[in-house]
C-alpha cells in the first residue's frame, strides 16, 4: 500500500470549456516526473486586442466589397471552430461585432463531422451576444455544397454553399501544434471544417501520407493543405495563438 504522504502531486487542467478546473494526479515519490505544455505568455489586453486585429485592413475589404456588390449591407460569413479546439472566439468577436452592426452577420461552426452544437456551446464559444445577433449555423458533412477542384493528392474539395455564397468570408482559428499537419487554425477551419463527409474522408484516409510531426510544415498533408488554400477564396483570417487558460498569448 501507497504511503499517501509520499506522493508526487501535480495539478493538470482539466474540464476546458466545461467548468475549467484542475485536476490532482498523485504519483509514487521515487517516479521522475515531466510536465511537458505551453508555457504561460503576456495576455493581451481588450484594448491592445483592437490594435493587432488589424481592424482598418478588414474595414477597407468591406468598402472594397460594398463597390463591387453594389450594395451597403453585406453578408459576412464567419466561421470559427467548436470546443474542440481553445480558440476564444467570443473575445475577438467583440470588436468585430461593433465595428459590423450594419451587415448581416452569419457564424459558422467548422467542426467536419463532429457533433452538433447545442444552445450553450454557442453561448459559451461565441458570446450571449453574438448568439443573439448573428445567424447561427453548425456545419454537417451532408450539407449542400460547392465543388472547387481536385488536389494533386486525390482529395475533391467540396465545401459549405452558404459559407462560399457570403459576400465576404472570414475566418478565426487558433494555431495549434498538430500531429499530421504541423500546426492546426487557418485553411483547416474551411476543410475539413466546413467540408463534406467525401472530401473529409478522402482528407483523413490517407494514412499513408499522414507520417507529419507536430510543428513542422513540410508534411504531405501540410502541402495538400496548401493547395486547396489556394482553391478557397477567403477574405480575412485572423489567427491567434491561446494560453493555456485560453486567454490570447501576446
Amino acid at each position: 500500500m501507497l504511503d499517501e504522504n509520499a506522493m508526487k502531486q501535480i495539478k493538470l487542467p482539466w474540464g476546458a470549456w466545461y467548468g475549467d478546473t484542475k485536476h490532482m494526479l498523485s504519483f509514487p515519490e521515487h517516479w521522475k516526473i515531466d510536465i511537458f505544455g505551453r508555457g504561460f505568455y503576456e495576455s493581451v489586453s481588450s484594448t491592445s486586442l483592437i490594435d493587432q486585429l488589424n481592424l482598418t485592413q478588414l474595414l477597407l475589404t468591406l468598402k472594397r466589397a460594398q463597390r463591387r456588390f453594389k450594395k451597403r449591407a453585406l453578408q459576412i460569413g464567419i466561421v470559427t471552430d467548436d470546443l474542440t479546439r481553445p480558440t476564444p472566439t467570443s473575445l475577438i468577436l467583440a470588436p468585430l461585432l461593433d465595428i459590423l452592426h450594419d451587415h448581416e452577420i452569419h457564424i459558422f461552426i467548422g467542426s467536419g463531422s463532429h457533433r452538433p452544437f447545442q444552445l450553450n456551446d454557442y453561448v459559451k464559444k461565441i458570446s450571449p451576444r453574438a448568439t443573439s445577433q448573428c445567424f447561427l449555423h453548425h456545419h454537417a458533412p451532408y450539407a449542400t455544397a460547392d465543388y472547387y477542384g481536385t488536389t494533386s493528392f486525390g482529395t475533391p474539395v467540396y465545401v459549405n454553399s452558404l459559407f462560399m455564397a457570403m459576400d465576404i468570408k472570414l475566418i478565426i482559428g487558433t494555431v495549434i501544434p498538430h500531429s499530421s499537419v504541423g500546426f492546426g487554425g487557418g485553411i483547416k477551419l474551411i476543410v475539413p471544417g466546413l467540408a463534406t463527409l467525401e472530401t473529409i474522408e478522402a482528407f483523413h484516409a490517407k494514412n499513408s501520407i499522414r507520417t507529419g510531426k507536430f510543428a513542422q510544415l513540410n508534411s504531405p498533408l501540410r502541402k495538400e493543405l496548401g493547395e486547396i488554400e489556394k482553391l478557397i477564396p477567403v477574405d480575412f483570417s485572423f489567427n491567434i495563438i491561446c494560453n493555456p487558460d485560453r486567454s490570447i498569448a501576446r
